[in-house]
């Protein structure tokens, strides 16, 4: 099997303040021969004492828009060259004198972290890009848009429509706002849905220790979660993203929201099991958070109902199971194409969660490579596509601000249904820093992608006071 048994590769390559890597050219990916480089992220992690109200006004589209109108006209925004390990940042025009980039260089020395800096030019500043993707979330109903994203690497607005019969109402909506044709990039991408997943004939698991889909005690995240959907009747399949708790003492754990009966406006008669397929018939937790839909929310397109994260938290009966508190089993092997085997564990908390991404201006670099485990793909490898992307679903409701990751292997699936709440880290397995949470894949798996809902949004969602969702191991 190809890519098996692989350690994880340590490229917390991001915009935060509490990491602090040394990127080389030509850095290895892996650490097969414990030859890379280890990167040491902060133990430090958003939980108690957390300020949601700090987090709801944090959009890196309308951070880096300021910039560009208040601080260096003309900036196009930042992302991780993964060849060299530069920060590429982009203005429109001419390159600042070496006194204004150094200036700008210790104003966010957070979008560094270490990385030297790479300075090029672009064709349109970040504001422009942005007003842009402002002016289509009014019309995006009308051309059947299912994302929009300012995206930093093209540095164009990247719009995704339903079907390619819709490119001629895209045109005409383009020029009805008088926006270039120029600064836009299309892609087709059928509507997603946020609707319950259905329990599939492999759900109890085979190989060592039943797999991720069988029976197992302690609870960690990566392991499957069962629920019962009350409309259809049926079984559902989701991944338990991380153990942890929740308003400073309630302990539980994240998945994602669509894994219930009704996808926000919590409390419901969801009921989570963890080895139901194996006899296990007695719930595990049940829905307590799971905020509704709202389409008054900022930043909120025309004709759609909003939410940060798609994102909940279950929490344990009294009477709950054994758990170990920020761990993620470990697969026998790392983007593995064979499917049954990706789901062995090798060790049932095998990935430690040391911190997670937190304000301020915490948000993910395009080309950041990360990770995930899932109950149908096990562990695989992506990299971060776009950084705060507005999906738009079948059923009139939007995420706001979603992350994008893609596979990088072409015959490896990096995230397909039942993968839904499962963590998405960077780091290492013994420092892993939380991401989010995987919220929902592409209608066909040869896309090979998947978005996840970023850590400050569900920290935000998921903490109703100061007492914020804490997912780190103790």
């Amino acid at each position: 099997m190809q890519h098996q048994n692989r350690k994880l590769i340590v490229a917390t390559l991001a915009f935060v303040a509490i990491v602090n890597l040394t990127a080389c050219a030509g850095e290895p990916t892996s650490l097969d021969e414990g030859s890379a480089k280890r990167a040491r992220s902060s133990t430090a992690a958003l939980g108690t004492g957390a300020t949601p109200g700090s987090v709801a006004t944090l959009n890196p589209d309308d951070e880096d828009a300021r910039i560009d109108r208040e601080e260096l006209i003309g900036y196009a925004g930042s992302f991780l060259d993964r060849n060299t390990g530069e920060i590429v940042v982009r203005v429109r025009g001419e390159i600042p004198a070496p006194g204004v980039m150094e200036q700008f260089a210790a104003r966010h020395a957070n979008r560094f972290s270490g990385h030297r800096a790479r300075w090029e030019t672009a064709d349109y500043g970040f504001s422009e890009l942005k007003g842009y993707f402002d002016l289509l979330a009014r019309d995006v109903k009308a051309f059947n848009g299912t994302f929009l994203d300012v995206d930093e690497v093209a540095n164009r607005v990247r719009v995704g429509i339903h079907a390619a019969s819709d490119i001629a109402t895209l045109n005409a909506v383009l020029a009805s706002r008088g926006i270039p044709r120029a600064a836009i990039v299309t892609e087709i991408a059928p509507y997603l849905t946020d609707n319950a997943e259905p329990a599939d004939a492999d759900a109890t698991g085979t190989g060592p220790g039943d797999g991720l889909q069988g029976y197992n005690r302690p609870l960690v995240g990566g392991l499957q979660t069962e629920y019962l959907d009350s409309n259809s009747g049926h079984m559902g399949l989701c991944t338990i993203g991380a153990v942890g708790t929740d308003f400073g003492s309630v302990l539980g754990f994240v998945t994602a929201g669509h894994c219930s009966t009704i996808t926000g406006g919590a409390p419901d008669s969801t009921l989570f099991y963890q080895g139901y397929f194996n006899g296990v018939t007695s719930p595990v937790a049940r829905k307590a958070i799971d905020p509704a839909f709202n389409p008054f929310m900022s930043g909120c397109s025309a004709g759609y109902s909003c939410r940060q994260s798609d994102a909940q938290f279950a929490e344990f009966d009294a009477f709950g199971p054994s758990y170990s508190q920020g761990y993620i089993a470990q697969p026998v092997s790392m983007d593995d194409p064979d499917t049954t085997q990706a789901k062995w564990i090798a060790n049932p908390a095998g990935i430690k969660i040391t911190s997670m991404r937190a304000i301020p201006l915490a948000w993910i670099a395009s080309n950041t490579t990360v990770f995930k485990v899932g109950r149908t793909t096990g562990l695989t490898t992506g990299t971060v596509g776009n950084t705060c992307v507005s999906v738009f679903l079948s059923n009139g409701h939007e995420f706001l601000c979603q992350v994008r990751v893609n596979g990088i292997y072409p015959t490896v699936l990096v995230a397909w249904h039942g993968d839904s709440g499962a963590s998405v880290f960077s780091g290492s397995e013994s420092s892993a820093m939380w991401e989010g949470i995987l919220s929902t894949v592409p209608v066909s798996p040869s896309s090979n992608y998947y978005y996840f809902s970023p850590s400050f949004n569900v920290i935000y969602e998921l903490s109703a006071t100061n007492h914020g969702l804490n997912l780190v191991a103790p």
